[in-house]
């Protein structure tokens, strides 16, 4: 551990002074002065940034292997998987998730469907409860989000404009999404009123260039606290942004959001492709006392003999909103699973390319409300199908530090998308 100690602060210290007849000293005449004295004073140490080195020093793997979830009814050739968390209605447990072709050119087909899920998380099968299809028809639309936020359904994806919809090594620009409604079925997509340079009024919906990982939870106090992940200039960061009300949450103020206090470690925007070092939200879920529980993800480039491999890790913190002023913060950062400790090989689930095959790109914790319980983390996994893993009790140390929630760290309005046992 690094030690980084405060510059020591100087405290007075009594001296006697011998002064002489001449000495220019107006009333104080032959008295005794104080001066100041440096005495060396402890202070209580800071500890230096987390960064992936760090965390795999102290990684604890996974309780269990992992398993598949199958998806029923898919059209051969399709595959399903980048998953948003669990979430009921009417008792019923659905999630979203990303449909498309299983093939490495086949990457903009992706569409977000909804499905039913099984009460063990295993099974899913087609589920028409909402009007999602006719918000994103003739979009490629990927990485789904959905939570319960000031009486809306709130979801969230991206949509992706490729360079040549059929090599999707061409590259592509995309955007984030937000559609709100007080049902599933009765989405539209999130707007604000601008005024253009003429003065008229324009009405547009809030969406966000370069930028993914747009998630959105209902804190504490009724404010609105929103992730974002950008990469505005080639340049990644993983933001915060903090609203009132939907009324505030326009394309500026997310734009706006701040970089997350204690996470900074974790990114490295470089040159060298091997030191360069990006994270991005995906999931948040209040917490009794305030905070908030995040499931995040932290990828690299590996040195391999396939070209541009990277490595997806799975991670969790604890955050602690800030305001409009103060940046929100990070702690109790750890890594709760990579993608081989699944133990699923490549022949049981092969990667959709070949780069892709240390991939884990978390969904969802299912987590118990008792500690001492494993929890159930849902991820995507080489970009080619969803996957289930127990993993340790990610709130170890929050229940630790708050015991009058420990056995219940769910508060009840966040409990309106319930999630699946």
């Amino acid at each position: 551990m690094s030690l980084i100690f405060a510059e020591q602060e100087p405290r007075f210290q009594e001296a006697s002074v011998n002064l002489d007849e001449t000495s220019n000293v107006g009333e104080l005449g032959r008295t005794m002065l104080s001066t100041y004295a440096l005495e060396e004073q402890e202070v209580e140490p800071v500890e230096a940034p987390e960064t992936i080195e760090t965390l795999l020093d102290k990684y604890e793997k996974p309780l269990s292997d992992g398993w598949l979830v199958e998806f029923h009814n898919l059209p051969e050739g399709v595959t399903a998987y980048n998953a948003s968390r669990v979430f009921n209605v009417n008792q019923v447990p659905h999630m979203l998730v990303r449909e498309e072709g299983n093939r490495a050119d086949q990457e903009f087909t992706s569409r977000v469907a909804i499905y039913q899920v099984s009460e063990d998380g295993r099974h899913c099968w087609p589920s028409g409860i909402s009007n999602l299809p006719e918000l994103i028809k003739g979009s490629i639309t990927q990485d789904p989000a959905i939570s319960y936020v000031r009486g809306n359904w709130t979801l969230s994806w991206v949509e992706v404009e490729p360079v040549n919809v059929s090599s999707p090594n061409q590259g592509a620009s995309w955007k984030s999404v937000i559609a709100i409604g007080p049902t599933l079925d009765k989405l539209n997509r999130l707007s604000e009123t601008i005024e253009s340079s003429d003065g008229n009024s324009l009405h547009r919906p809030v969406e966000l260039p370069d930028t993914k990982g747009v998630r959105a939870v209902e804190l504490l106090d009724g404010r609105i606290g929103i992730t974002t992940r950008t990469s505005l200039d080639g340049k990644y960061e993983l933001r915060y942004a903090i609203a009132d009300s939907w009324e505030e949450v326009t394309t500026d103020l997310l734009s706006a959001a701040k970089p997350i206090k204690g996470l900074d470690g974790l990114i490295a925007n470089v040159d060298d492709r091997y030191a360069k070092r990006w994270i991005g939200p995906n999931d948040q879920r209040l917490l009794a006392n305030g905070e908030v529980s995040l499931l995040f993800h932290a990828g690299r480039f590996i040195e391999d003999s396939v070209p541009d491999s990277r490595e997806y890790d799975v991670l969790h913190c604890i955050l602690t909103p800030g305001t409009k002023d103060t940046p929100t913060e990070a702690k109790f950062i750890k890594l709760l699973a990579r993608s081989d400790d699944f133990n699923l090989p490549p022949a049981t689930l092969p990667p959709k390319r070949p780069d892709l095959e240390r991939v884990a790109y978390p969904s969802c914790l299912i987590m118990p409300k008792e500690r001492n319980m494993a929890s159930i983390l849902l991820a995507a996994l080489r970009d080619s199908g969803e996957a289930g893993i127990k993993v340790s009790d990610p709130l170890k140390e929050w229940r630790e530090d708050n015991p009058e929630y420990a056995n219940n760290p769910f508060p009840q309005s966040s409990e309106q998308l319930t999630i699946a046992a």
